[in-house]
């Protein structure tokens, strides 16, 4: 299915589709996924939809989440669970499908540590994988204010 989207984004049979990411999607989210909690925010930008990109500069996106970074937050440990095909839901975004991503997350804060299972969904653009912000988040940075 991949396959016919991206032959037919391209206009048919005469180009070739790109090739499949050398990260696993799984791996890429929890590269991201480390990003955020280590306060890399300008790598996190980095790697976002193109099309989201447009929606909020790196400047802009660095600003607005180095407010709430909790300082001293580690990831211990990250487990990929379940990996599947699912749709792509991110306005703007012209791909239509991604891989969903079910993993398993612990951090620490001190002696706090905290577990739990989430979902995170990650978008072939080319040659590698991108990630697309979430609703509220987009139609914050679109309406040019900082998610809260």
């Amino acid at each position: 299915m991949l396959l016919m989207l991206l032959l037919a984004a391209c206009g048919g049979g005469a180009e070739e589709a790109a090739p499949a990411p050398d990260e696993n999607p799984g791996a890429f989210l929890e590269r991201i996924f480390g990003y955020g909690i280590s306060g890399q925010n300008g790598r996190l930008w980095d790697v976002l939809h193109p099309a989201h990109q447009k929606v909020v500069t790196r400047k802009r996106y660095v600003e607005c989440r180095s407010k709430g970074h909790v300082r001293g937050l580690k990831v211990d440990s990250f487990e990929v669970i379940e990996l599947s095909d699912a749709e792509v839901n991110a306005e703007e975004v012209p791909e239509k499908t991604s891989k969903e991503v079910t993993y398993r997350v612990t951090t620490s804060l001190g002696d706090e540590r905290y577990t739990s299972t989430q979902k995170g969904y990650v978008v072939q653009v080319g040659d590698h994988w991108v990630w697309t912000l979430n609703g509220d988040d987009y139609r914050a940075f679109k309406g040019g204010t900082c998610p809260p």
